[in-house]
């Protein structure tokens, strides 16, 4: 949902400017990520073990940043160090908890975009809440 769409869903509203404060405030010593404004907020369910994310980057678009909340459930989230897969690091993802990926022009790294997956839930589902600030919102990408 792109940020004026938002209105509908306060609290989801209302951790996206909490999450842009910190950020802004916390982040200042990092170039350009005072800029970070999310424009872009994606709420996902995944089921069942096999309904993760394969070795990916994300786009271009989504500068600086992407903030993504696990709200309920766990995911295993893995840092690549190629496409096959190989790990660099690992750590599970669970509720209450925030990742942070580095998105392009982060810290004046033209593009830092980790190669990464995240693997589907154990048991149950998972679900996440997403932040990006996506440069060309006229083609967002529809989840």
């Amino acid at each position: 949902m792109l940020a004026g769409d938002m209105d509908g869903y306060p609290l989801i509203q209302h951790l996206c400017r909490e999450l842009e404060t910190v950020i802004n405030e916390q982040g200042a010593h990092f170039t350009g990520l005072e800029s970070w404004h999310p424009n872009e907020t994606w709420v996902q369910r995944y089921r069942g073990a096999g309904a993760g994310v394969t070795v990916h980057k994300d786009l271009k678009r989504y500068r600086l940043l992407i903030a993504v909340f696990t709200v309920k459930g766990t995911a295993t989230f893995t840092v690549c160090q190629n496409r096959v897969g190989d790990t660099e690091a690992v750590w599970e993802a669970g509720p209450g908890s925030l990742v942070l990926l580095r998105g392009p022009d982060f810290g004046s790294v033209d593009d830092g975009r980790p190669l990464h997956a995240v693997g589907g839930p154990s048991h149950g589902e998972r679900i996440s809440v997403s932040y990006r600030m996506n440069s060309r919102p006229e083609s967002r990408a529809v989840a």
